[in-house]
């Protein structure tokens, strides 16, 4: 299968920041970021349908595409190969045998290879332009914090009540017992009082639970020796939020 992506016969432009690396192997001390990377679910890419003149109603291309994804699951599974426009997709089961073996070995399973497709990759390669927009001399960003059940954004916390942050590199953990997440008094940074309840812990995503306060916190601290991989940080990162939330 063979697709033209000539929706708009235009060269795309990627913006790109400088961010500093954490990698303990990092050959050089900078890696290279886009400036906007909005996730977008199936309603999202669904929505941007008239944007590139694509003459197929949203709905449409919503409803297809989260079918034919669940039906590319379970081709998948049954064993066959996949190839669309944007990748090829196949089981591969890891591992090396002697060719007696009757049953997988306890700690191995079957898993996905998911390759982009040649013609993606070569489009790609011909139309995307980077545009350097200098250095980002941060230890990480806090982009938002999002009080779930009174949904609020970086405005108010109700103590005991599940939020949401999200930013970049701001998984907080590390063998230093001062790594967490902290809630901190702006008039009097030596009053903090650290999440004791965190559900998921990712990169760019954590959600916990906001803690019971006697004080007016109202910044957020997250302290870590997270690098990326497997191997911690010698120091502590140290992220504030450059936002200020009030106690409901």
């Amino acid at each position: 299968m063979s697709v033209i992506f000539n929706v708009k016969d235009v060269m795309h432009k990627i913006i790109v920041k400088f961010i500093r690396s954490f990698l303990p192997e990092a050959k050089k001390p900078y890696n290279l970021k886009p400036v906007h990377q909005p996730v977008l679910d199936i309603h999202g890419i669904a929505s941007k349908a008239d944007v590139y003149n694509i003459g197929i109603s949203p709905q449409v291309i919503e409803e297809g595409l989260n079918g034919g994804l669940r039906l590319m699951c379970y081709l998948a599974a049954d064993g066959y190969k996949i190839k669309t426009p944007l990748f090829n997709l196949s089981i591969r089961v890891p591992g090396e045998y002697d060719g007696t073996e009757t049953s997988l070995p306890d700690s191995l399973h079957p898993v996905v290879r998911l390759r982009p497709n040649p013609d993606f990759r070569k489009y790609i390669k011909e139309r995307v332009q980077i545009l350097f927009d200098g250095v980002v001399n941060k230890n990480g960003l806090i982009t938002e914090f999002l009080d779930i059940d009174e949904n609020a954004t970086n405005s108010i916390f109700v103590p005991g009540d599940q939020f949401l942050l999200t930013g970049t590199g701001i998984r907080a953990e590390g063998n230093d017992p001062s790594c967490g997440v902290f809630f901190v008094a702006q008039d009097d940074p030596s009053h903090e009082i650290r999440v004791t309840r965190i559900a998921e812990n990712m990169r760019s995503r954590i959600i916990g639970i906001c803690p019971q306060t006697g004080h007016q916190y109202n910044k957020i601290v997250i302290r870590t020796q997270f690098s990326g991989n497997s191997r911690y940080l010698k120091t502590i990162r140290t992220i504030e939020s450059s936002f200020v939330i009030e106690e409901a």
